[in-house]
């Protein structure tokens, strides 16, 4: 997808559910042909950035850096922090819980940038 189409897909979601806050993770590293898609990142990130003159109901938008996520996501897997109300259970279609409802890789993602 484009740019555009992610932006839009954000806008709908920010109009529907009248966020006050916006954290987004954000990366500066570039690697192999990543560095194609750069530009559209970046016009992505300043579109997100922008969103609080747009929307009134927006008090702030924050990022935090990819590399604080994953050595945070590591120690979640290997038990050595926790999230309140996260739980893990092994087996094939346990998976990821937060306060005992089932949550994707996704939402697991999105779960640890708000938490840090």
């Amino acid at each position: 997808k484009s740019w555009e189409e992610h932006l839009n897909f954000i806008i709908n979601i920010v109009r529907e559910c009248k966020p006050d806050i916006i954290i987004y993770e954000n990366t500066t590293y570039i690697y192999g042909r990543q560095h194609q898609g750069t530009v559209g990142l970046y016009k992505l990130i300043g579109g997100i950035v922008a969103l609080k003159y747009v929307f009134d109901f927006i008090r702030e938008v924050n990022s935090i850096a990819v590399n604080q996520v994953k050595p945070f996501k590591d120690k979640l897997f290997r038990g050595q922090a926790q999230i309140e109300g996260l739980t893990c259970q092994a087996g094939r279609g346990k998976g990821w819980r937060y306060k005992r409802q089932k949550i994707s890789l996704h939402q697991l993602d999105a779960l640890v940038v708000y938490h840090l």
